[in-house]
This record gives structure tokens, C-alpha cells and sequence, in this order.
């Protein structure tokens, strides 16, 4: 039983060619048509949580490397130790305040 009709064009002739499809043919690029949605659609339904685990954790990576550099930047700016002065003072002479006096508690 022929089915299906299909048309093609030849560019070189400039001809149309029109050629019949048995039901079988049609049937079998049907099935392989649905064969191939129905696979990416299995293999989807498998990568796609390790793809998304594995675009989450660069995520993850690239905003704690981000927090990282923001906190070394501040603490450089706020650690004493790294503190520059531009301007020189003269040090002071410390003098003695006074004795040391312990005081206890009467009763």
C-alpha cells in the first residue's frame, strides 16, 4: 500500500520528482522519530541534575572567592599591622603616672 507522497526538488534540473512511500517506511521513521525524542528526553531526565549540581557549585566557588577578596581587602585596610602614616610625629616622652595603689574593701 503506497502512503505517503514526498516532493523534492532537483536545483541541477530544475525538475520535481515525486516519489511514494510504503506504509512500513513511514512507519519505521515514525518509530525511530519517537525513539530519538523519547532517548533525549530519558537522557535529560539523567544529566540534568548532575549539571545543575555540578553549575552550582561554580557558582558557589565564584561568589566565595568573590566574599574572600572583599574581606582580605578590608581587613588589609582596617589591620593595624598594615597601617602606613604618611605624616611622621616626634614620640613623646611617657611619664610615670604614679604608683600602683590596691584598694580593699572594709566591711
Amino acid at each position: 500500500m503506497k502512503f505517503l507522497i514526498v516532493i523534492s526538488v532537483d536545483y541541477f534540473c530544475l525538475q520535481k520528482a515525486i516519489t511514494f512511500v510504503s506504509m512500513e517506511d513511514f512507519l519505521k521513521v515514525v518509530l525511530i522519530l519517537l525513539a530519538v525524542y523519547f532517548g533525549i528526553k530519558w537522557l535529560f531526565r539523567l544529566l540534568l541534575p548532575l549539571l545543575m549540581r555540578y553549575f552550582a557549585r561554580k557558582i558557589q566557588q565564584r561568589v566565595f572567592r568573590s566574599f574572600e577578596q572583599q574581606n582580605e581587602s578590608v581587613f588589609r585596610q582596617f589591620n593595624p599591622k598594615n597601617k602606613q602614616t604618611t605624616t611622621s610625629s616626634p614620640k613623646k616622652n611617657k611619664k610615670p603616672v604614679g604608683e600602683y595603689i590596691d584598694f580593699e574593701e572594709i566591711e
